[in-house]
């Protein structure tokens, strides 16, 4: 469950009122860069698990380059996610 998204109170509305469909329904193929991926079936379930508020961009953690086919230097993509901290 992601907890930047608020679906509603069950003391006000009932469950199908409060559950949006489209994430209901979300899946890899609608994350944008993992839906590329060759990898995405065989990776962890991971929807939405992003930095941003958008649940399309790919998990924060994922360190694959899905243009170039590469994964990241574990060192330089560690050091990019302590900076984003930072600046939060």
């Amino acid at each position: 469950m992601e907890r930047r998204i608020c679906h509603g109170n069950l003391r006000d509305h009932s469950l199908t009122e409060i559950i949006d469909k489209k994430l209901v329904n979300f899946s890899k193929e609608n994350v944008k860069e993992c839906k590329q991926c060759e990898f995405r079936h065989i990776c962890k379930d991971c929807r939405p698990d992003s930095i941003s508020m958008k649940i399309d961009d790919k998990p924060w953690y994922c360190s694959y380059d899905v243009e170039k086919g590469e994964w990241a230097d574990p060192d330089e993509f560690i050091g990019q996610i302590l900076a984003l901290n930072e600046q939060s």
